[in-house]
């Protein structure tokens, strides 16, 4: 019996994490609200989460799951709560409040969802999620071959690939339009890395876990998938988490926490670095040697008109770019084309949250989030696990530079479900023995 409610408890799962990544686009009106259905599985989810734990309370678990979400969605907590003094002092417009608010709410259902799975499944929610992700993506599969035919679709995916994203057909468009390369590829780099880390275990004897069970089979079925939106940005970041994690893995113990760290000081630093180059027109710069910035030039130079550089700027609160952009005041188009969003979480976030909400909002991110990882590295797991986390939040961050992945709910799910599940039945097991 308890197996077949651990079975059917997967199967309700599935069609809801399913159900979640197909309807991407689709919502429906809730007094006169649109609210897309993906939100509305989200909360199904943490809603079946909730109910299994007051059927069957696991408290250490839920600690272990509480403090993990805390860590994971403390920034985006303190967009709101500094958005709201913003918005109070310059009397914002309603429709900027309830954009702004929503983001933030779509961002922490991510993390929830993450950790409504990893209550429910431990370890085993990343496969189980992922398994869902593969399965939405097989019905577009199907369907874009059903409406193309095969030939067609094989077509533009070698093309896709061999060139290098340089040739996207319109059928490859719409599989990038959904952006499940950003999911697929953190769950690649995140079956790579538990398995570099498994062996490094195993090498240094450690007797303290079940050493872990890839499934490569799902690793290959999703490599196959990510191709089929293949993005350079993700790549970028993939690479950069990797090469992170190389790092710190290569470091002693108490170097590893004291590097990340450093890294995570220069990132704030980055991030800076390159609002300020917005600014000062370093897009501009790049185009006059030749580098072309796809537009940027042209659309940061118009956005200095609603933002200065210093520390006296307060910023506008959150939903003030998505709103202006929408309403065309923001920038005017280039060559005929209107950008449908920014295109760059930093200068988002600087006019947002001014100078100092954006320093606190990337400390939070990087710093405040990273460190906890670690455990107090009382354990060469609690080191891994450190490694681990910074490699997806820098990795994460990095998509911030050409992308608008702060808000996007899957991601942030993924991300953090990828975060929370290594070796998470150990910690449940040590939140217990603490106890």
């Amino acid at each position: 019996m308890k197996n077949l409610k651990g079975f059917l408890l997967r199967v309700v799962y599935l069609m809801l994490a399913c159900a979640m990544f197909y309807f991407t686009n689709e919502g429906v009106i809730v007094g006169g609200i649109g609210v897309m259905y993906q939100y509305l599985f989200a909360i199904s989810i943490i809603l079946l989460a909730f109910t299994v734990f007051l059927v069957r309370p696991d408290t250490c678990r839920m600690a272990v799951t509480l403090r993990y979400s805390w860590r994971l969605g403390a920034h985006y907590l303190w967009i709101e709560l500094y958005s709201m003094l913003i918005w109070g002092l310059s009397l914002s417009q309603v429709n900027v409040i309830t954009r702004g608010s929503f983001a933030v709410v779509y961002a922490l259902l991510g993390v929830l969802t993450a950790a409504a799975t990893v209550y429910l499944f431990g370890r085993e929610g990343v496969r189980l999620l992922v398994g869902a992700l593969l399965l939405a993506n097989g019905i577009y599969v199907a369907k874009a071959i059903f409406n193309n035919g095969a030939g067609a679709f094989f077509q533009e995916y070698i093309e896709l690939i061999i060139s290098f994203t340089a040739k996207t057909g319109p059928i490859m468009k719409s599989f990038e339009s959904l952006n499940f390369a950003y999911m697929l590829g953190f769950f690649l780099l995140y079956q790579v890395l538990e398995e570099i880390f498994d062996r490094r275990l195993r090498k240094q004897g450690y007797a303290g876990a079940v050493m872990l069970r890839q499934e490569w089979w799902l690793f290959l079925l999703a490599g196959a998938c990510f191709l089929l939106g293949l993005k350079r940005s993700v790549l970028l970041a993939v690479a950069v988490g990797f090469l992170t994690a190389v790092l710190l893995l290569h470091l002693q113990a108490r170097e590893t926490r004291s590097v990340s760290r450093i890294l995570c000081t220069l990132l704030v630093l980055f991030g800076f670095s390159y609002v300020i180059g917005c600014y000062y027109g370093v897009m501009d710069w790049l185009e006059s040697i030749g580098i072309n910035t796809n537009t940027r030039a042209h659309f940061f130079g118009q956005m200095r008109a609603y933002y200065e550089m210093g520390i006296g700027y307060l910023g506008k609160g959150a939903g003030y770019v998505s709103r202006m952009m929408q309403e065309g005041t923001f920038v005017q188009a280039s060559n005929g084309y209107m950008p449908g969003d920014i295109h760059n979480d930093y200068l988002r976030q600087y006019i947002e949250l001014g100078f100092w909400g954006f320093l606190i909002w990337m400390v939070l991110y990087l710093n405040y989030k990273a460190e906890y990882f670690f455990h107090g590295l009382k354990t060469e797991v609690d080191r891994l696990h450190g490694a681990l986390a910074v490699s997806f939040i820098v990795a994460n961050y990095m998509t911030f530079l050409t992308e608008n992945t702060l808000y996007y709910c899957k991601l942030t799910m993924m991300m953090s479900l990828l975060v929370m599940a290594y070796r998470f039945e150990d910690y449940c097991v040590r939140e217990a023995g603490n106890g």
